[in-house]
């Protein structure tokens, strides 16, 4: 998946009012279906907390199919995750971890790094 926007969305009487949504910021326009502009409904139904809903606004990722979907046979439509603080720290923090271990797992298996943008891992030789 790709991320396309973060966007902000109001839930009024069990429905996410997507046509009054806020798309706060848009990614990787130039890539896939382009820059992510608006939803097609006007409303959806708020169907995961149907039993006791709750007015507000929720924060919103808007994600894309991307060609490595195609590797792991996922669907290809527009996906969207709605986001909590909690959700986004645990992700934060994880994430860095499984990229630093990631890091060291391609330097082990081409004895090098892999030459993108995130720093070498702390190994001594780096340093010599």
């Amino acid at each position: 998946m790709r991320l396309k926007a973060f966007s902000r969305i109001k839930r009024i009487a069990g429905f996410f009012l997507t046509r009054e949504a806020t798309i706060d910021q848009t990614f990787n326009s130039d890539k896939g279906q382009g820059p992510f502009k608006e939803f097609p409904f006007d409303k959806v139904q708020a169907y995961y907390s149907k039993k006791q809903p709750l007015d507000g606004e929720v924060c919103a990722l808007i994600f894309e199919p991307s060609e490595a979907d195609k590797d792991f046979f996922l669907p290809g439509t527009w996906q969207i995750w709605i986001l909590s603080a909690d959700e986004l720290e645990q992700l934060l923090r994880r994430a860095k971890e499984l990229l630093h271990k990631t890091d060291e797992t391609t330097e082990d298996i081409l004895g090098r790094g892999w030459g993108g943008k995130r720093p070498r891992s702390g190994k001594l030789h780096h340093f010599m």
